[in-house]
């Protein structure tokens, strides 16, 4: 646990991020439209997690794509991940609010195109 909370800072300082609660980061996301959801993932949500993935493992592939998202999202609650016929299902449990999730979801179809 020390480990991913050190590693975590580490790189979450050398792409300027900064804590918010889960709290206002729900009440910011409450406000925001389907549309302004999507645009913000495409245009940002993707490209924190790829300078993640650049930051701390040596090449951009799907494996490392996975477990980046999975670091990432961990930092907001329990993470659950399992594959099926090749396809991976990755559950986050961030108590944030349903347009957080909606975020994360466009996020992560954003990486994967």
């Amino acid at each position: 646990m020390a480990k991913k909370f050190v590693a975590w800072d580490i790189y979450s300082s050398n792409i300027h991020l900064v804590p918010l609660s889960k709290e206002v980061l729900g009440k910011i996301f409450d406000k925001l439209d389907d549309q302004t959801l999507q645009q913000i993932a495409k245009n940002i949500g993707g490209f924190v997690t790829m300078e993640l993935v650049f930051l701390s493992l040596d090449e951009m592939n799907f494996n490392n794509l996975i477990q980046t998202i999975i670091l990432s999202a961990s930092r907001f609650g329990t993470i659950k991940h399992r594959t099926q016929d090749s396809k991976h299902f990755i559950c986050i449990h961030h108590g944030i609010s349903i347009n957080f999730s909606k975020f994360l979801s466009y996020t992560h179809l954003a990486l994967a195109n």
